[in-house]
């Protein structure tokens, strides 16, 4: 069994290589001109829709806690912890707000780990749903059959997830601390995950899955290729459900390799596919250490006064 670190070394491990492995497979000499070429008017495009992205996410747990706390405040919290969490492999990320909710806005354990999971747990549910959707359509080359098998298959999902919920979670809980402390707290956090709730952080979180999709859609623009729509979006939602797995620095070197593959398989050149890629993450990385910079100067002027 792996400890703290160990398992956190893995995952740099695997990151790395998964980058190399993608990186052996290209040409140097075909991407640099890419890269001289690059339209630079949708970098900034990329970012803005990166940072909506963000947004959604903290509107999504300020929603689900009854818009009581200063959003900008948590919103410059979030970001603090986003942003760690893109070069740390261990607890850190979207989740990180958790203790921030609890130490920094009295908002009991509880109620921070429901608001902060419900959003997360929407945005997967939304990942797999397109991914049904958009692989059943692609299986069947219609533009009926394959949306309405996939969604009777979601709807299944749902009735069973809906039935079983409780028993599936005690199973969950047993092996998780936060999933113990919301299954212990079940009855007192009913609201969260009534249809109301649930209704709202799956728009949300299909709003987001957007954002995402427009990000990458400027990234290929900014070579001058356009993706495929029906590609984008499948490779999107199989690339963030790998994103999920928890083998690699927040899905680092796997998301870009699953997301490459696929544009590739629906017609884009491979080098195109891989520094479309390679440019939405690194301007979120350069996004995340400016955040980081700005948010360490703001603390260290709070302390001084």
């Amino acid at each position: 069994m792996f400890s703290g670190k160990k398992f956190a070394l893995l995952k740099i491990v695997i990151s790395l290589a998964s980058i190399w492995v993608l990186i052996s497979f290209v040409n140097p000499s075909q991407v640099l001109p890419l890269l001289l070429n690059m339209n630079v008017f949708f970098v900034p495009l990329i970012l803005i829709f990166i940072f909506l992205n963000i947004v959604l996410y903290v509107i999504n747990y300020w929603v689900l806690l009854g818009k009581k706390l200063d959003f900008l405040s948590n919103l410059s919290d979030y970001l603090a912890m986003w942003s760690l969490g893109l070069f740390l492999p261990g607890k850190i990320g979207e989740l990180g707000i958790i203790p921030l909710l609890k130490k920094k806005y009295r908002v009991p354990y509880k109620f921070a780990i429901a608001a902060a999971v419900v959003p997360k747990a929407a945005m997967l549910f939304v990942f797999f749903l397109f991914f049904g959707l958009l692989s059943f359509f692609s299986a069947t080359g219609s533009s009926y059959e394959g949306p309405l098998a996939a969604l009777f298959i979601a709807c299944v999902a749902l009735f069973f997830l809906r039935h079983s919920f409780s028993k599936i979670f005690k199973v969950i809980a047993s092996k998780n601390r936060v999933a113990l402390d919301l299954y212990n707290s079940r009855a007192e956090l009913k609201s969260f995950f009534g249809p109301k709730n649930l209704i709202f952080a799956g728009f949300v979180a299909v709003l987001r899955f957007f954002c995402v999709a427009i990000a990458f859609y400027f990234a290929f623009l900014a070579f001058g290729f356009q993706p495929p729509l029906w590609g984008l979006l499948l490779a999107i939602s199989l690339s963030q459900i790998t994103a999920f797995v928890p083998v690699t620095i927040n899905g680092l070197g796997v998301r870009e390799a699953t997301f490459t593959g696929i544009m590739v398989s629906f017609g884009a050149p491979l080098e195109i596919a891989l520094v479309a890629a390679a440019l939405s993450m690194i301007i979120s990385y350069l996004f995340g250490i400016a955040v980081i910079v700005v948010w360490n100067i703001k603390n260290l002027r709070l302390k001084k006064k």
